[in-house]
């Protein structure tokens, strides 16, 4: 049972530790520069002792076991966030070019119509638009500004829409015709990643379960055979075996994730 215990407290240890990283991670968003580097420091620090009070509780191996998993589940919720933010462009970002082109025919200049745009549509699109606007008003040139926005945001409809808006204020085209173009390719595009999001939710089930099951069975073999099992926590061959399959797991799961990704 000492080995179950052990097994437990490794496991709720680790947890605890990386949601707490992880709700530190997410104060970011709302944080200026200065914050965001003390922060980011702070994570490190956290980090390093996390890790060293492991070593020192169990050894080197539990140590780096821990801190492969820190690096997997960081990299997990940072792609679940992206995922999460693309698809509420992509669910805004037909609404906002039709409100663009709309403001641009009712007569309204370029900059008006960012700020008609900035103040109709929800965020995190919102947000960008009033940053374009506020970027303008402190003198900083507009294609600057939307170039910024493009890199803020890592999605290829809104990529599009921004490049359609920057390629009319420098060579003059009527941008509303452009707009008309780009708002049937990003109509079309949305509708085939949305089939494709589809078709691949089972092999991202699939990368889950990977990572999932050997869990369990070490769980359910510690507890029907302790002796045999108390090998991987007892022993530095036993520790290395863990690490290998720890490793193992998680690259295994997060390979089955980046397959099943759609890239369109």
């Amino acid at each position: 049972m000492s080995n179950l215990y052990l097994i437990l407290f490794f496991i709720s240890f680790t947890l605890f530790c990386f949601y707490a990283i992880c709700f530190i991670l997410k104060s970011l968003k709302s944080t200026s520069n200065t914050t965001l580097k003390n922060i980011k420091n702070k994570n490190l620090y956290l980090s390093v002792f996390l890790f060293v009070l492991i070593t020192l509780i169990f050894n080197i191996i539990f140590a780096f076991i821990f801190l492969f998993v820190a690096v997997y589940v960081y990299i997990l919720q940072k792609n679940k966030k992206q995922q999460k933010t693309e698809t509420e462009i992509n669910k805004q970002i037909v609404y906002a070019i039709r409100l663009f082109k709309n403001s641009l025919l009712s007569g309204q200049t370029l900059i008006q119509t960012i700020d008609t745009v900035a103040e109709q549509i929800k965020p995190p699109l919102s947000n960008e638009f009033k940053n374009i606007s506020q970027s303008v008003s402190y003198g900083i040139n507009l294609d600057d500004a939307l170039l910024k926005s493009c890199q803020n945001i890592k999605n290829r409809q809104y990529k599009l829409f921004i490049d359609s808006i920057r390629i009319s204020n420098i060579t003059g085209a009527k941008l509303s015709d452009i707009l008309d173009k780009i708002e049937q390719s990003v109509n079309q595009r949305i509708s085939i990643y949305s089939k494709v999001e589809t078709l691949t939710a089972q092999g991202k089930i699939s990368g889950t379960i990977i990572s999932i099951v050997p869990v369990f069975i070490v769980i359910f073999v510690c507890l029907a055979e302790p002796d045999i099992m108390g090998i991987l926590w007892t022993t530095t061959l036993g520790n290395l075996i863990l690490l290998v399959s720890c490793i193992m797991i998680l690259t295994g799961s997060f390979l089955m994730s980046k397959i099943a990704e759609p890239d369109l």
